[in-house]
């Protein structure tokens, strides 16, 4: 009888595994966007997110998002206000604590990647139109969780790999190389903290531990709200530096 249980046991698990790695890729975002609530998110214009990012410093930081791929994430360090933003055509930034204190026109690489955070809906929906590519490659352990690895090659030839937990089906990570300067570098951001936003679930904490950087970034968002009013001009580039605020 003992072994009766024990041979039922081990069934039971490996029937459990073959259903698991049997998920085809088209299973698995459907599951993905299943928990993270994208039925909710298509009723979602905008997004305001408020919080800080740590590393060496405290930077209080504010992320605006807008239908379709509006961007806009203001960063204070020392009381100056840095951007970066997004109008859905040009991408632009500040620096004031440099020399240089006027809006600059983005070029590659960082345009590229800017337009990737401007992406509302993210880069795995409708991720055939937007010209991306995506792989199931299969299953790992993560501590102490099952997740799958998703490759994805995104339009513009970037390589990255994306963990999903096999249970909550939330992204875990996100892993790939940047290539800064001629030097390649690990690009290592772990999300957590999620919690339910008006149906849709967001990452409160973004753990970024890629390579280059001075000290890991840590964000933690305080409040994310949704459907708020922002106005367009926060997106668009000022002329003759004069900067929105």
């Amino acid at each position: 009888m003992k072994k009766l249980f024990i041979l039922v046991g081990v069934l039971l698990i490996a029937a459990s595994t073959i259903n698991a790695q049997e998920l085809t890729l088209e299973q698995v975002l459907d599951k993905y966007y299943q928990a993270n609530g994208f039925d909710k998110l298509q009723n979602v214009k905008t997004i305001i997110m408020t919080g800080t990012i740590t590393n060496w410093v405290v930077m209080p930081t504010k992320v605006y998002k807008a239908r379709p791929n509006k961007y806009r994430m203001e960063r204070d360090v020392n009381d100056i206000t840095g951007l970066t933003a997004y109008d859905g055509q040009t991408g632009w930034s500040t620096a004031p604590w440099t020399k240089n204190p006027n809006p600059q026109v983005m070029q590659e690489p960082g345009l590229s990647e800017l337009k990737i955070q401007a992406d509302f809906d993210g880069l795995f929906y409708n991720w055939k139109d937007k010209g991306h590519k995506l792989e199931l490659v299969g299953q790992e352990k993560l501590g102490d969780s099952n997740v799958y690895r998703i490759k994805v090659t995104r339009s513009d030839n970037i390589v990255e790999f994306y963990l999903i937990d096999s249970k909550t089906f939330l992204i875990q990570k996100k892993l790939g190389v940047r290539n800064v300067r001629g030097k390649d570098y690990k690009i290592d951001i772990t999300f957590s903290d999620y919690r339910n936003v008006e149906g849709v679930m967001f990452p409160f904490s973004i753990l970024n531990a890629s390579e280059g950087q001075p000290a890991p970034a840590e964000t933690q968002y305080e409040t994310i709200e949704v459907n708020k009013p922002i106005d367009d001009k926060l997106f668009v580039m000022p002329e003759n530096g004069k900067y929105v605020n």
